[in-house]
């Protein structure tokens, strides 16, 4: 079982790194500053800083709030790219909020290329990656820092 776990992980891998080869200005850490796009869960939680860092390996890592990410899928959308993760925490440990998978939306034009630095993106908070009638939305200019 471990080794059909490692395997799929591998795979997994090999899937982002063909996406960050054909698209390497992604490659690097990515930052910025969420807002719960609903005003009442946005009070309650705060900001949540979001990163998430895009590696040449076709790892992904990265956090929002005091969560962070596992299992990260990539792929390419025609508005830019979709970024699914499991989380291994709740967003704020002060507020259990019951998500626990995480998928960012990045946005880009129809040309991306390496001098690209920002993304305005959504985020949603989610029980599953399919549908969830109480998702939780929200939005983050994320920034290109290294």
């Amino acid at each position: 079982m471990v080794a059909l776990l490692a395997s799929s992980c591998n795979g997994q891998d090999m899937k982002n790194s063909k996406i960050l080869k054909s698209n390497s200005f992604l490659i690097g850490t990515w930052s910025g500053e969420g807002s719960m796009l609903n005003n009442q869960l946005h009070k309650e939680l705060g900001t949540l800083g979001i990163e998430v860092k895009f590696n040449k390996d076709g790892t992904i890592s990265g956090s929002i709030g005091d969560a962070q990410f596992k299992n990260a899928k990539l792929s390419q959308s025609n508005y830019g790219f979709e970024l699914k993760t499991e989380l291994n925490n709740w967003v704020k440990e002060s507020y259990r909020l019951d998500k626990d998978r995480l998928v960012v939306l990045f946005v880009f034009p129809e040309k991306s290329d390496s001098t690209l630095k920002q993304s305005d993106a959504n985020f949603h908070l989610k029980s599953n990656f399919f549908f969830d009638f109480t998702m939780k939305v929200g939005g983050v200019k994320l920034i290109k820092v290294a």
